[in-house]
């Protein structure tokens, strides 16, 4: 049996501080509990762009043998950077918020893991602005068994993201989506969604 060292993808990911289920960086129940999107793209006054600007992954090869066993933990992070215009010169907008969603390795579930608002402000003077997101690294495990056939997976890996722009009402004004599978699903169950987060957190 042999170790190795940790291998990093990029120098921003602190293991230190990595749970399975990263503890929330704000009060869950103090953010809106439902979205309507019925409105969203339909209010033409901003100009709202998201996309991915960095990803983060590290192995930590905790040990393997030659014949193919192994244990490893795996870490994963991504980097949202938003940029608002506004297109008039008053704006009742509050803030933009991220959706972090997972899907744990056991039974292919996706969901919530993170949730971040940031205020937003934009004025006759300064119509534009840029926000970016950082997510909670998320933290999974495989430890594979290669003489007896067996492989355990423990925790989640990274799915996707939400970026939603509200306003002072707390009507989503317009959102964006990682990818088709993340639209899909947050138009379907984006509630229920929210309130397994919250209550999970709660739980916690």
């Amino acid at each position: 049996m042999r170790t190795s060292s940790l291998i990093v993808a990029l120098a921003f990911l602190t293991v230190a501080a990595v749970a399975q289920n990263p503890k929330p960086r704000q009060d869950p129940a103090s953010l809106p509990q439902t979205l309507d999107f019925s409105k969203s793209g339909r209010i033409g006054s901003f100009s709202f762009e998201a996309k991915e600007t960095a990803s983060g992954r590290q192995i930590d090869r905790k040990w393997e043998t030659d014949y193919g066993s192994y244990d490893r933990d795996f870490y994963q992070s991504r980097t949202i950077s938003t940029d608002i215009t506004s297109l008039r010169a008053a704006t009742n907008t509050e803030s933009v918020e991220a959706f972090w969603f997972a899907q744990r390795l056991a039974d292919k579930k996706i969901f919530i893991y993170s949730r971040e608002a940031k205020a937003l402000d934009l004025t006759a003077t300064s119509r534009s602005t840029r926000i970016a997101f950082l997510s909670p690294v998320l933290k999974s495990n495989v430890t594979n068994y290669e003489a007896l056939g067996d492989k355990y997976v423990a925790g989640s890996k990274y799915a996707g993201w939400m970026i939603v722009l509200r306003d002072s009402a707390g009507t989503v004004m317009q959102h964006r989506s990682s990818t088709p599978t993340i639209e899909a699903l947050t138009k379907a169950s984006i509630n229920g969604l929210v309130a397994e987060y919250t209550k999970a957190a709660g739980e916690e």
